[in-house]
């Protein structure tokens, strides 16, 4: 009887074992699946992206020369900013994912609107930066964009492939023997999920660890 009790244990502690390693190899090879198609989607979009990053750096261009253009955008993002200066590193860095994660997500899910949002977000971010460096001293600039750049080099692809995945869903209309909109909407959100969400978390422990570092 007892010999017979510990068979069937072991039985079904093999089975739970067999299970596990099923359901855990079969977990891997989806994202293994999902990350490969997302990368192959994001070929298919490069020049969308690098589209969206021109235009950014124009706005950049833009702001610089007319600050004034962005200064109601400006003082909003400096109000922000003195709310995240009372906040400790854990509210600090979850304020600046919920935020960027928001404005990705907003060029991404307007996308299907002939793109524009996501355009104007690209213009209206460059715009921002190039307004807020126009009134730093020249001989600071350099170390402004240094202390920009940890962070922005997650922070920055991520946005441009949230506005570049937008503007694919908008030109479909324009497109003959397209991809239909609903597989495209599909494959933008894989896309913001797996690929530009984990960035923007990335950029956002970097950019609020350096704030509350400086701030001391």
């Amino acid at each position: 009887m007892t010999s017979t009790f510990f068979e069937d244990l072991c039985r079904l502690t093999l089975n739970i074992s067999r299970a596990y390693i099923s359901m855990k190899e079969t977990f891997l090879d989806s994202i293994g699946k999902n990350y490969m198609e997302a990368l192959a989607d994001l070929r298919r979009v490069r020049w969308l992206i690098l589209a969206a990053a021109i235009i950014f750096i124009a706005g950049i261009a833009i702001g610089a020369r007319h600050p004034s253009w962005s200064e109601g955008s400006l003082s909003a993002l400096k109000q922000f900013a003195r709310q995240l200066s009372r906040e400790n590193l854990f509210a600090l860095v979850l304020a600046i994912f919920l935020r960027n994660s928001l404005v990705a997500s907003v060029c991404v899910v307007s996308g299907p609107l002939l793109g524009v949002l996501p355009l104007l977000i690209s213009v209206l971010n460059g715009l921002i930066l190039g307004s807020a460096l126009s009134y730093v001293d020249e001989a600071h600039r350099v170390t402004a964009l240094l202390l920009l750049l940890p962070h922005g080099i997650f922070e920055l692809p991520a946005l441009f492939t949230a506005c570049g995945i937008g503007l694919w869903q908008g030109i479909t209309v324009f497109q003959k023997n397209a991809t239909p909109l609903r597989e495209r909407r599909s494959r933008s959100l894989r896309i913001l999920f797996i690929v530009v969400i984990p960035l923007l978390l990335i950029a956002a422990i970097i950019e609020g660890t350096n704030i509350y570092t400086l701030r001391g």
